[in-house]
């Protein structure tokens, strides 16, 4: 028992391990090496992917009920509640995504945007910059994060730790929205807000259903970015 409160903590402490680890191991080989501090400033996807993975394996070791589909959630599984709990929860990210952009940026395509989309593209590896490499790392990214902070962290806090749901799903979204610190306070609040649809989600048809929403999101996102790309250079 005291292992699977463990790895909730773990499971939450996510993006504080990222950093640790860029902190104490990436940056000091990176500055012994030629080039190296190049490299290492578009690594932190790499690092990131190189986290959850590490929690993942442990996690699903350690507390083997959360690799069920359905887990955290209370009612029987389903495919409809999986598939209708992702659909819900992607159409109402997507909108977040696209109203908040609005409120920030506004309609026209201004030097504040282009810096916006310039910084994330410049924290994804080269070779994952755009097309099928950029798709395939974000849905690596995107089904690792669920499993990690909706079926991990979020069942051992409601289930193992005892927390009421509404606090566990607050404090889950919350740090969702932190793990996001490198793009600044904006894209923080944004994911909260998106943190909260997935965290419903989970709690209605299973953390693959919040995988699937988060998976359709950043696909999308990302296919959205690549046509305005597209039309800048036209």
């Amino acid at each position: 028992m005291m292992t699977e409160h463990f790895i909730g903590i773990i499971a939450l402490a996510a993006p504080v391990i990222q950093i640790a680890a860029m902190g104490f191991i990436g940056y000091p080989v990176a500055r012994r090496r030629p080039g190296g501090m190049e490299k290492f400033k578009s690594s932190g996807f790499i690092w990131w992917i190189g986290t959850l993975a590490v929690i993942a394996v442990v996690g699903s070791i350690a507390q083997g009920e959360s690799r069920a589909f359905h887990f955290p959630s209370l009612h029987e599984p389903s495919i409809v509640r999986i598939l209708g709990g992702a659909a819900s929860a992607f159409v109402v990210s997507v909108l977040i995504e696209l109203v908040a952009e609005r409120l920030f940026f506004g309609r026209r395509d201004d030097l504040a945007r282009r810096k916006a989309a310039e910084k994330y593209e410049g924290a994804l590896p080269v070779w994952a910059r755009q097309g099928v490499n950029q798709i395939a790392l974000l849905a690596l990214v995107a089904v690792l994060e669920e499993y990690i902070f909706r079926s991990l962290a979020l069942g051992s806090m409601w289930h193992i730790w005892g927390l009421p749901k509404s606090v566990a799903a607050g404090l889950v979204a919350v740090v969702f929205g932190i793990s996001h610190w490198y793009y600044g306070f904006r894209q923080i609040a944004i994911k909260l807000i998106v943190g909260s649809a997935l965290v419903w989600a989970a709690l209605f048809g299973g953390w693959i259903a919040a995988a699937l929403a988060h998976l359709a999101l950043n696909v999308t996102l990302s296919i959205i970015a690549s046509r305005r790309s597209e039309c800048r250079n036209l």
